[in-house]
């Protein structure tokens, strides 16, 4: 029975035999841990208690207070206190799957103007209710049966496989799952930023991102690693612990200076900076001439790697001055004026019998779009509607 029961969000393998490690270890482990999640803590409190700042931190404060709350629950372990408090075994395990979806939500709002949490989207809830459903036999479990439990995880022997282990970090490879969907689409959205300021908040968020992915598997191959090579326990946890501790300290580090304005990307255009721009209106006019002729005649929105600097050359003018042209002229931005293109591409290709034998990712690509999700995002935000969607509409007006 106890081997049939899933990994609670507490350290693998762990065999801290009291006696075994001398007290000055276990001291500084303890100090260790217990600054770390109260780092923690208190990142999460600030992220909740800036006003300015709580409709996005407020996300990465809840996976930033569940963090600290797996750092505490590793604390009772690898002190033994969790014997004092046999209830709280497998209390924290849900709430491990709330990280991902809140940390991956906390980037998107940060780098999505307007975007809404909807009733659809409580699907991500999903493995956290799975998990409840999970643990529910253990939550209604005797005292005295938890505190058996507890004694095997504290001391299991050889009787722990690397099935156990592999299966009892599910919460970290759900977790880094979102994570990295959060890294990559930073990635994409920097790449899309005309605007300076905005360029730099979605690099921030992407190595923000990136740095917890990093420490995620770490941590990851830690455990592999040492469950492996049968280290001491002492030196697993030590190790594992400090990681962890670090990783939580650096994240404080980065995010207490962005507490009060916490990066994402903002709408609208930077009008003001132009006031001292030499362009005439005429010119501007003439710009703007040159520009619809070259995008009708060239097409050069078809090429996935076009940036500002490459349409400003072919049109033998200054960056800025395009950017001027695109943002005061006609009111719209560089990725936006692009993808317009690219949507109308895409709608005319969808429509014709030529590409039916097309994906419409195939479709998207030859448009100039590099991969599916900024594709279907924009072709969404322009049109109302997916790719696969219009298709569904073409075919059924068809019939």
């Amino acid at each position: 029975m106890l081997a049939t029961m899933p990994n609670f969000g507490m350290p693998e393998s762990i065999r801290p035999s009291m006696e075994n490690m001398s007290s000055h270890g276990v001291l500084w482990l303890t100090i260790l841990l217990a600054a770390a999640a109260l780092h923690g803590l208190w990142l999460a409190v600030i992220l909740f208690m800036k006003s300015e700042s709580r409709k996005v931190g407020g996300l990465l404060g809840v996976a930033f207070l569940i963090i600290s709350l797996y750092l505490l629950n590793y604390l009772l372990f690898l002190t033994g206190s969790i014997r004092s408090v046999p209830h709280l075994l497998g209390a924290f395990y849900p709430s491990l799957f709330l990280v991902g979806p809140c940390y991956y939500f906390f980037i998107r709002r940060s780098l999505e103007p307007g975007f809404r949490l909807k009733r659809i989207q409580l699907w991500h809830l999903l493995p956290a209710v799975l998990a409840i459903w999970k643990t529910a036999p253990l939550y209604r479990a005797a005292a005295e049966y938890k505190l058996k439990l507890i004694d095997w995880y504290m001391d299991p022997g050889d009787s722990f496989t690397w099935g156990m282990v592999l299966m009892g970090n599910d919460f970290l490879y759900h977790i880094m799952a979102y994570v990295a969907a959060a890294w990559w689409m930073a990635r994409q959205l920097e790449e899309e930023q005309e605007q300076a300021h905005n360029r730099s908040n979605a690099r921030w968020l992407k190595q923000f991102s990136l740095g917890f992915l990093l420490l995620l598997a770490l941590d990851l191959a830690l455990k592999f690693s040492f469950f492996a090579m049968k280290a001491p326990a002492f030196t697993m946890e030590y190790v594992m612990a400090s990681v962890i501790a670090l990783g939580i300290h650096l994240a404080g580090y980065r995010a207490t200076g962005r507490l009060g304005n916490f990066p994402r990307i903002t709408p609208g255009s930077e009008n003001s900076k132009y006031k001292t721009s030499p362009l005439t209106a005429e010119q501007m006019d003439a710009y703007q001439d040159e520009l619809l002729a070259l995008m009708k005649r060239a097409q050069p929105h078809l090429e996935a790697t076009l940036k500002i600097s490459d349409l400003a050359a072919r049109l033998d003018i200054p960056s800025h001055h395009l950017s001027q042209v695109l943002n005061e002229g006609m009111n719209t931005s560089y990725s936006d004026f692009v993808n317009t293109y690219r949507v109308e591409a895409a709608k005319r290709r969808l429509k014709d019998k030529q590409y039916s034998h097309y994906s419409i990712l195939a479709i998207g690509l030859e448009c100039g779009f590099t991969n599916k999700t900024t594709f279907n995002r924009t072709f969404k935000k322009m049109t109302g509607m997916t790719p696969s969607a219009f298709m569904e509409g073409r075919t059924e007006a068809m019939k």
